[in-house]
């Protein structure tokens, strides 16, 4: 799919249990490297449920910190501008880039 140019959102991240394999970690290991201006993540941070100001986890600095740390242990810190603040630019402009 990511062959044909379209750009694609990874979500839930944070929802994998320690110890389990974390598919949207393995997906981006995996798809990166080749299709690194395509990819961006996300999560449900507007739900209050997730909010540590209700007691709840993983918070808004999730993927600011434990997200950008996990990059950083599997060799894709290089990605995180990309994947937060560039991909996700590219994809929300009307217009080709210069």
């Amino acid at each position: 799919m990511l062959q044909t140019g379209v750009r694609v959102e990874f979500d839930s991240a944070f929802r994998w249990k320690a110890g389990e394999p974390n598919q949207p970690f393995a997906w981006q290991e995996a798809l990166l490297p080749d299709f690194p201006n395509q990819i961006t993540v996300g999560m449900d941070a507007f739900r209050n449920t997730y909010w540590h100001a209700y007691g709840s986890a993983p918070g808004l600095t999730y993927l600011l910190t434990t997200f950008r740390d996990e990059l950083s242990h599997r060799g894709l810190a290089n990605c995180w501008n990309r994947l937060l603040i560039n991909n996700p630019t590219a994809l929300c402009t009307c217009c080709q880039p210069l």
